[in-house]
């Protein structure tokens, strides 16, 4: 198919070619530029740079032009230009005279072709106010602010993931460079393991988005990392009461450079000076003791690009990233009242790593551009627990007696890989018609194991039940083991064809995305199409359709959310997830500083996966870990609102005001009696809104309000009581509570302000300084994270019940003040 479409192509004499170059201050660092315009009078076509300085104007026609470069506080530059250019150009730029107490730019970044094809549904993450966001933990962090868009909701406090218009976590495409990343979460889900200072560009589209991607069904985030050239010697370091990371690049030569951020925590020896505080010493008569606390926590992540030019149009990137993080928490104890000298207590191990890595040939035309890599994306995590119970004293016979203790050790791991081939190419065919095509080869590796060791130890006692003399030995009593394990690889391969056609006001994005999935023999072909009409130069609308099909999804507990929960892909008993998404949209600039947009949407989800009712309660009751082996079930997802967002562009105050109005829905014929029940992901009503003030030259402010309605819970709605068996076979003795319906309650609505104080423009080390107070929860507010029903029933006499209520509620974060410092380096610290 590419083939046949290069030569078609070459057939086809072009009416333009696309135009790409850079706009930079003339001094001795290159410094970007961002909001320069450029413009050609004679053919009425403008842009802007970007945050590195960059721009790209798609089609210009070929021959030479005049073009002017402007910049507020600069000479406006004017030159000649020929089209078609086989290089990226690049423009300098003098300070004018006259000097400006403040300067404000406006301008529109050029537009990628997951913006163009859903501008409403799209949005650049790195475009937003980064600095001046409230930041939970003093870093600017790329999922949290992503998730203060419409559409993008979370859980919880403490859950880095996100829910995009009604879709669990697992259904969001993570791409860095390209490449899946599984899990990309720090401190438990707390903030994202992507460094913020590294990032050129983090686009997420939460509609119908272009036939390049798939895997997913509800949303793409793309993230790019910046090339070394981009930076020219310059850097920033951010340091935080959490960790610091540092971010650096600089070209080596001319044609190589390389772009390195690294950020890792500092809490390790807060843990070591805890434990060492909290150790104790106890003397019984048994012998003497030693009970030491072993707590750990630590992460970090790296990310590393070296890119080199060969010539204009051939370019090469090699880029790495890994993120780790690692907990433990337990007891060492040392005694001498057994052989034993030391043992562990009540442990529990949890650490999950990613590995990527990925090469990158392309290849720059005036007419067209191809792009190959090859990558590898690794994942891993583990969970073990050791708990230790005390037993009884018993008699074996006359004046001899022995105790037991019982311990439980059970451990989780999962590792899965992916391997990958993809190769894109885009087609200029004239100033109306752009096309992209491509290939992808995936190899998915999977295994996940559980295993559950129980053991029953046993001790000799003197006759009087004191320690005897010598010590006693260790007898093994008993050993029970149980576990489950999975193991899966299989092949998915992808060809996908996309358009964007310009007829007049109105500009079409026809796709087609087939895939072939090799464990199940599956064939899909997933259509999409978008469509955007200019009614004016000021109001647009837009409409679109799309298929999507996912192989793998993530399942876990509906109560609670824990690092174990379940990845598993389609195989022959497991089908895989497919959705139907529709979308139409109303939007435009109704004044020159503020953009207003409206969407509504519908999805429909078939084969959504969870565990069956049996499994959940085994788990609950008997394990700390899931023994869930193969017990999924099957079930239909559906979800509905519409979205509206206000921006307020520029000017000393701006921000944003969003809200949503959503559905979401699910249906299990397992769950609930076959009635569908809202999802966890429902939040009927989700309002946000940010505002910076600019109050002073070097001071700004920023306000973050969140409301949400309460999330749907499972919650007991009724009691049973159970008497003793009067034949005295045995059983269940007491109170239980009953659950009818699911998700037939819901949480105390959500609602939260917070606070970022910056002070720019200060000199530490002779570097430009800029000092942040982030105030999360301003005003305190108890935001509950689930409740927990401790009530009780007694039959009393008279064949009379009591009745004991008793709630719980759990809170998320309180208020939470964090200072911070940004430096900036190199060319940056000017």
């Amino acid at each position: 198919m590419s083939f046949l479409l290069i030569l078609l192509f070459a057939l086809i004499q072009p009416e333009g070619s696309p135009l790409r170059g850079r706009v930079f201050l003339n001094d001795a660092y290159k410094t970007p530029l961002y909001g320069a315009t450029i413009s050609f009078p004679s053919l009425n076509i403008r842009s802007s740079s970007g945050i590195q300085g960059a721009f790209s104007i798609p089609n210009i026609p070929n021959g030479t032009h005049p073009v002017e470069i402007s910049f507020i506080g600069y000479k406006t530059l004017k030159t000649q230009v020929t089209i078609p250019s086989a290089s990226e150009l690049e423009f300098f730029m003098q300070p004018d005279v006259l000097e400006l107490d403040e300067v404000s730019v406006t301008g529109e970044a050029p537009e990628s072709e997951m913006r163009l094809s859903s501008p409403i549904g799209t949005h650049d993450i790195v475009k937003l106010p980064l600095l001046t966001l409230p930041r939970l933990m003093g870093e600017p962090d790329l999922i949290r602010i992503a998730q203060n868009l419409p559409g993008v909701k979370t859980e919880s406090d403490f859950t880095g993931g996100f829910h995009v218009r009604g879709g669990r976590n697992d259904q969001n495409l993570i791409l860095l460079d390209g490449v899946p990343v599984y899990n990309p979460w720090h401190l438990f889900g707390l903030f994202s393991a992507f460094n913020t200072e590294a990032l050129e560009s983090a686009e997420i589209s939460k509609g119908v988005f272009p036939a390049r991607y798939g895997g997913r069904v509800s949303s793409v985030l793309d993230i790019r990392l910046q090339d070394g050239s981009e930076r020219f010697g310059a850097g920033y370091l951010t340091v935080s009461p959490l960790s610091s990371s540092f971010s650096y690049g600089r070209p080596l030569n001319q044609k190589t450079s390389y772009l390195m951020a690294i950020r890792r925590t500092y809490m390790d020896p807060v843990f070591w000076a805890y434990d060492r505080v909290n150790t104790k010493e106890s003397s019984t008569p048994f012998g003497e003791s030693k009970t030491s606390p072993d707590n750990h926590y630590s992460f970090s992540d790296i990310n590393l690009k070296v890119t080199h030019s060969f010539n204009p149009s051939w370019k090469a990137d090699v880029a790495y990233f890994r993120s780790s993080d690692s907990f433990r928490t337990g007891e060492t104890v040392r005694s001498t009242f057994f052989q034993e000298s030391e043992f562990r207590e009540n442990e529990q191990v949890l650490g999950w790593l990613n590995h990527t890595g990925l090469i990158r040939l392309g290849y720059h035309h005036p007419r067209f551009t191809v792009n190959t890599q090859a990558f590898i994306s690794r994942y891993e995590s583990d969970f073990s627990t050791l708990a230790a119970f005390e037993g009884d004293i018993g008699v074996t016979e006359p004046n001899t007696y022995f105790t037991t203790d019982e311990h439980r050790f059970e451990s989780f791991s999962q590792r899965f890989r992916d391997v990958g081939f993809q190769q894109d190419a885009t087609f200029f065919l004239n100033s109306s018609i752009t096309i992209h095509t491509g290939v992808q080869w995936l190899k998915h590796s999977f295994q996940d194991r559980s295993t559950r060791l129980e053991y029953e130890n046993g001790f000799a006692l003197a006759p009087n039940g004191s320690q005897p003399n010598p010590r006693p030995p260790i007898t093994r009593m008993s050993t029970r083991t149980s576990g489950d394990s999975l193991s899966t690889s299989t092949i998915e391969q992808s060809v996908y064809v996309s358009a964007s056609v310009k007829i007049g006001s109105l500009s079409i994005f026809p796709g087609l995305r087939a895939t072939q999935y090799s464990l199940r023999n599956a064939q899909h072909v997933m259509p999409r199409i978008s469509a955007t009409l200019a009614l004016n130069e000021s109001w647009f609308i837009t409409a679109g359709y799309g298929q999507f099909t996912q192989y793998m999804q993530v399942v876990g507990l509906d109560l609670v959310r824990a690092p174990t929960d379940r990845w598993f892909w389609s195989d022959e008993t497991r089908a895989p997830l497919t959705s139907e998404t529709y979308t139409l949209g109303f939007g435009g600039t109704p004044r020159s500083n503020s953009r207003f947009t409206m969407e509504g949407y519908y999805k429909r989800m078939d084969g959504l996966m969870g565990f069956s009712p049996l499994a959940q309660t085994d788990a609950y009751l008997n394990s700390d870990i899931p023994q869930f082996g193969s017990q999924t079930i099957h079930g239909n997802g559906e979800s509905y609102g519409v979205e509206m967002l206000w921006e307020q562009l520029d000017g000393p105050v701006t921000g944003w005001v969003g809200y949503s109005l959503s559905w979401a829905w699910n249906q299990f014929d397992e769950l609930n009696r076959g009635d569908r029940f809202p999802s966890r992901t429902d939040k009927r009503h989700d309002i946000q809104t940010f505002w910076n003030w600019d109050f002073a030259s070097d001071w700004s402010i920023g306000l973050l309000f969140n409301y949400k309605s309460g999330q749907p819970i499972t919650f007991s709605t009724g009691f049973y009581v159970s008497e003793p068996d009067p034949l005295g076979v045995g059983g269940h003795v007491g109170s239980d509570n009953v659950i009818l319906q699911t998700n037939a309650y819901r949480l105390p609505d959500y609602h939260r302000l917070d606070v970022n104080l910056t002070w720019r423009n200060r000199r530490l080390l002779r570097r430009n300084t800029e000092i942040s107070l982030n105030i999360v929860n301003v005003y305190n507010r108890l935001n509950v994270l689930t409740i927990d029903n401790q009530s009780t029933i007694e039959l009393i006499s008279n064949n009379r019940l009591r009745v004991t209520p008793k709630y719980t509620q759990l809170g998320q974060l309180p208020i939470l003040p964090v200072l911070s410092m940004r430096i900036a380096l190199g060319g940056d610290g000017k």
